[in-house]
């Protein structure tokens, strides 16, 4: 294991180390998980209100939200490295798509 980023006191034989849990085998932070869930409650309790007669914007809102959450997760899966490589290429794309909306407006 690298030494890069090891919390520990030098030369005091106590390391800071924790036991990786659940949430650290998925790669989820669970308080950033919870806030979104009651941010995303608030809003269709918000939405609710607002259509109350019909439920159907209700059902399809939180049907992309689980949606959102489900692709989340998958991409949470991926190493971030994978994303530090493509970063270059994704920033290339999007200025030539900058480009392209400049001149083809």
């Amino acid at each position: 294991m690298s030494q890069d980023f090891v919390r520990r006191l030098p030369d005091s034989g106590f390391v800071f180390q924790r036991a990786a849990g659940i949430g650290d085998k998925i790669h989820v932070d669970f308080t950033l998980l919870l806030l979104l869930v009651s941010i995303s409650a608030y809003g269709l309790l918000v939405l609710y209100s607002a259509v109350y007669p019909d439920q159907s914007a209700v059902m399809s809102q939180l049907a992309k939200i689980g949606v959102a959450t489900c692709v989340m997760l998958v991409v949470a899966q991926i190493p971030p490295v994978f994303f530090l490589r493509l970063a270059p290429w994704l920033y290339a794309m999007g200025d030539a798509i900058d480009c392209g909306v400049f001149f083809w407006r």
